[in-house]
């Protein structure tokens, strides 16, 4: 079990800059700040030919800059979510062997989701032999 928990930590680490540069919301959220910045260049340009009026332009600016802050706000907490389930990650792997039986088994409870064993089937054949590929665990995200 140990083998199979540090596999799926260590794999974890090494994920986490494809996953960071794959995460579509991130993509998304990026984008959303971009077409921000374009639409509040545009309003800039309208009051500028003053075809905003002054109150328009205002409620414009104002609603841009609180959708651009939430934006933000969401950047920022999906840029750094990847890193702190890398660095406990990390930390597990390295410290491991320095682990208290009672604190493995912690690590391993706070992991897994469930355990799966799936049917052996019918047969004396099969009775007795201990067959791996049967198992499947369901891992926390």
């Amino acid at each position: 079990m140990e083998k199979v928990l540090l596999g799926h930590l260590q794999q974890q680490t090494l994920n986490v800059s494809t996953t960071e540069a794959e995460d579509p919301e991130l993509a998304k959220a990026k984008e959303t700040l971009r077409q921000i910045q374009a639409d509040k260049a545009e309003a800039r340009r309208l009051r500028a030919e003053d075809l905003l009026s002054l109150a328009e332009f205002a409620r414009e600016i104002k609603r841009l800059e609180a959708k651009e802050e939430l934006t933000r706000e969401r950047v920022s907490a999906l840029s750094t979510t990847p890193v702190r389930a890398s660095s406990t990650a990390m930390r597990i792997v390295r410290d491991w062997g320095n682990y208290t039986v009672d604190m493995k088994r912690q690590e391993i409870e706070r992991s897994i989701e469930a355990v799966v064993i799936k049917p052996a089937g019918k047969g004396g054949s099969q009775r007795g032999i201990f067959r791996p590929e049967l198992i499947e665990i369901v891992w926390k995200c």
